[in-house]
């Protein structure tokens, strides 16, 4: 039922690259810039319900655009800095774990990353989409 102890460490060493990207001024513009776009678009959707799902799919677009530069900067920012000053290197290092598992687990985090910070306000910008459709079809009638 539970993972080997390798496998929960791996999900460990996850969990501190996805803490990693969440922190600094990437982490913090993404989250940010996920919740502006929900946030603006929410409003024009407000304005023009009938347009509401086009407005959807351009924030979605723009999001994962903008967001996911934001990602994969942060990502770059620490799969290039300096191992001996990088906290999750050391970790992974002292567990046991090459370079080739930091750089999956990684990976893994910045796409549980980049689903965090544009699923979350998507969600919600989906469910004020079909608010506003539903709206409109009742308006109609």
């Amino acid at each position: 039922m539970f993972a080997d102890p390798t496998s929960r460490r791996w999900l460990v060493l996850r969990a501190l690259a996805e803490e990693r990207l969440r922190e600094g001024f990437l982490g913090r513009a993404a989250r940010v810039y996920g919740w502006g776009i929900a946030v603006s678009y929410g409003a024009l959707m407000l304005v023009a319900p009938g347009s509401a799902f086009t407005l959807f799919t351009r924030a979605v677009v723009t999001g994962a655009g903008i967001v996911g530069t934001l990602v994969a900067s942060a990502l770059l920012r620490d799969v290039l800095a300096e191992p001996r000053r990088n906290a999750v290197a050391s970790l992974a290092r002292e567990n046991g774990f090459g370079p080739r598992e930091l750089l999956l687990a990684r990976g893994a985090a910045a796409s549980v990353r980049f689903v965090k910070v544009i699923g979350v306000p998507g969600a919600v910008l989906a469910c004020l989409a079909l608010a506003m459709h539903v709206v409109q079809a009742g308006a109609a009638r």
